[in-house]
C-alpha cells in the first residue's frame, strides 16, 4: 500500500509541476503579447497616424478664413466656400464715390477687377500641424481645435475701365 501511495504522491507532484509550468508559460506568453502590443502602438501605429496627419487632404478642426469655418474641408471645397462667402462679402464692400463736373457717382465692385490671395492663404492653413513627431502633431492639432486659427484674405483692386 505504501508503494501505491508513493506512486499517487509522485503523480500528483508531476501533475502540479506540469500545471505550474503551464501557468508560467501562459504568464510569459501574456507578457510577451503585452510587450508586442505596446511596441506596435508606440512604433508602428503612431508612425502610421503621423504619416496620415502629414498627408491629410482636409483642414484640421478649428481653421477658418475670414470667419468661414473650413474644418474638415478639402482644398477645393474650401476654395468654393470662400468664393461663395468671404470673397463676395469683400466685393460687396468695395465702392468708389467720386465727383466729375459737379455730378456725384459711385462705382461698385463690378467696375473693378478684384484679386484675392485665396490660394496662398489656403496653402498656409493646410500646412498647419503637418510636420514633426506624432506627439507634437497631436498637441498642435489640439491647440488649433481648442483655440482656433483664423486667416485673413488680402485683395487688390484695379479699375476695369468704365
Amino acid at each position: 500500500m505504501e508503494a501505491n501511495t508513493k506512486e499517487k504522491t509522485s503523480r500528483k507532484k508531476k501533475k502540479q509541476s506540469s500545471n505550474k509550468a503551464l501557468k508560467t508559460l501562459l504568464i510569459v506568453l501574456a507578457a510577451l503579447v503585452a510587450v508586442l502590443g505596446t511596441l506596435y502602438y508606440f512604433v508602428i501605429y503612431r508612425e502610421q497616424q503621423r504619416v496620415a496627419i502629414m498627408n491629410g487632404t482636409t483642414f484640421h478642426e478649428g481653421i477658418s478664413v475670414n470667419g468661414v469655418d473650413i474644418s474638415g474641408m478639402t482644398m477645393d471645397a474650401a476654395r468654393a466656400a470662400l468664393a461663395d462667402s468671404a470673397e463676395k462679402d469683400i466685393a460687396s464692400g468695395i465702392h468708389l464715390n467720386f465727383t466729375c463736373n459737379g455730378q456725384s457717382y459711385t462705382a461698385d465692385s463690378s467696375c473693378f477687377t478684384i484679386t484675392y490671395n485665396t490660394e496662398e492663404v489656403l496653402t498656409e492653413a493646410m500646412g498647419l500641424a503637418r510636420e514633426g513627431e506624432y506627439t507634437e502633431l497631436r498637441e498642435q492639432m489640439m491647440d488649433i481645435k481648442e483655440n482656433g486659427r483664423d486667416f485673413t484674405l488680402e485683395y487688390t483692386v484695379e479699375p476695369t475701365g468704365v
